[in-house]
């Protein structure tokens, strides 16, 4: 493998080194930020939010089959879609059960 300022010369290292580079990019992604963005969304809009969530979402598990490791932040989307994207389904259905059983 060559120095890291050399470029690589043949096709095998240069596709190694590209791959390394990669790897290098999305161990460092963080996804605290999109977390961030999407709570805001959120509280302006509900569906906007819920769509960015599962977006950055699914892009952050792919990073975290990529790097083998969870990157920083999926935590917090994972939380964010539980708490702000599912539990107000969850309790705008069981207000609408409870009030479908009043006399």
């Amino acid at each position: 493998m060559q120095p890291y300022n050399q470029l690589p010369q043949d096709e095998q290292d240069w596709q190694a080194w590209v791959d390394m580079e990669r790897w290098r990019a999305a161990a460092t992604r963080s996804y605290v930020t999109p977390a961030i963005v999407a709570l805001i969304l959120y509280f302006c809009c509900y569906f906007p939010g819920l769509i960015v969530n599962i977006v950055y979402l699914v892009a952050a598990w792919d990073t975290r089959q990529q790097v083998k490791r969870a990157p920083e932040g999926l935590g917090c989307l994972v939380a964010l879609l539980l708490v702000c994207g599912i539990g107000p389904i969850a309790a705008f259905f069981l207000a609408y059960f409870l009030a479908m059983q009043l006399p």
